[in-house]
């Protein structure tokens, strides 16, 4: 099986992010990797385009999808790590983070609009959620899931998303840092979160704490 990073399918994003390759050079290689006999195992990057191109990126990386029909989609939501190029992209104000809910609804689009067998995997502590299965058998299933998210109040979202990120954490370190543990602690009710407390700003500083710690 051959493993590579696809990202995106949109020369935009891609072009802008610097990637060194194109859609079809990609969409290239999958095919030869395909005729070889080899597995070909794609990972693609939801929140890579940031709010301005979110949708773009996300229906264009379908459409390559479609076309590349690889065995495997494995998803790695965005995180900005500091003393990157996004990063200082971001400084200068040349690239705004998508939202969480921008990234669930990429996702949600890669899903509907993939028009080829494959398996999609949510293997990441980078993700917010669990998207698993194969399309298209799966697909109604799959976006069951998002759909709950996206019903889900802003409030409810952010508690969601706390959640699943000191879940994804534990997993991954089996405890809590101290910094980390000071700053959900007003959010702990006997082992249980409860934000009733705290302006959504000092809850999403929380949650971008333990994102920043996490092993993608």
């Amino acid at each position: 099986r051959v493993h590579f990073g696809l990202e995106s399918g949109s020369d935009t994003v891609l072009d802008f992010t610097a990637k060194g390759v194109t859609a079809a050079e990609q969409l290239e290689g999958c095919l030869k990797i395909k005729d070889a006999g080899i597995s070909c195992s794609v990972y693609v990057m939801p929140g890579l385009g940031g709010g301005r191109w979110s949708g773009l990126h996300a229906v264009e990386t379908a459409e390559l999808l479609s076309r590349a029909a690889p065995d495997f989609v494995r998803l790695r939501s965005l995180e900005i790590f500091p003393k990157t190029g996004l990063a200082a992209a971001v400084e200068r104000g040349d690239f705004v983070e998508a939202t969480e809910e921008q990234v669930v609804r990429e996702i949600r689009i890669l899903v509907e609009q993939t028009e080829a067998p494959c398996r999609m995997v949510s293997d990441s502590a980078s993700n917010l959620l669990d998207v698993n299965g194969r399309l298209p058998e799966d697909r109604d299933r799959m976006l069951s899931v998002i759909d709950e998210f996206l019903e889900l109040s802003p409030r409810e979202k952010l508690a969601f998303s706390l959640e699943s990120r000191l879940r994804s954490f534990y997993g991954q370190y089996g405890g809590l840092t101290d910094d980390i543990m000071t700053a959900v602690a007003p959010y702990l009710t006997n082992g249980r979160i409860d934000i009733s407390y705290g302006s959504d700003e000092q809850i999403e500083a929380s949650v971008r704490l333990i994102r920043s710690k996490l092993m993608p």
